[in-house]
């Protein structure tokens, strides 16, 4: 479910659920909210607008970015990589 990806990402980022469905936009937070929108459309295939509603009431096109900017992120930084990549697999196990 997007609560339990929600879950593995604030764990994984150390970041709260507060923040990831919050208003910030420290660097962080942002990162994380966009690694569960991500990790939602690749593992559940939820409609966008329905992503944005479970962070926070989000634009679907806020969605659209996110997962843009995560996949060039993966592309361009092998660490980060290695973070989403921990926390799909984990969501793939259970």
């Amino acid at each position: 479910t997007v609560q339990d990806i929600i879950n593995r990402v604030c764990a994984a980022f150390s970041v709260t659920e507060e923040e990831v469905v919050g208003q910030s936009r420290r660097k962080n937070i942002v990162e994380a909210r966009q690694v569960v929108a991500y990790l939602s459309r690749k593992v559940l295939d939820m409609p966008l607008s329905s992503i944005g509603l479970h962070l926070g009431g989000r634009d679907h096109t806020t969605i659209m970015h996110a997962q843009r900017k995560i996949e060039g992120l993966i592309k361009k930084d092998k660490k980060f990589k290695r973070r989403v990549d921990i926390v799909y697999n984990e969501l793939n196990l259970n």
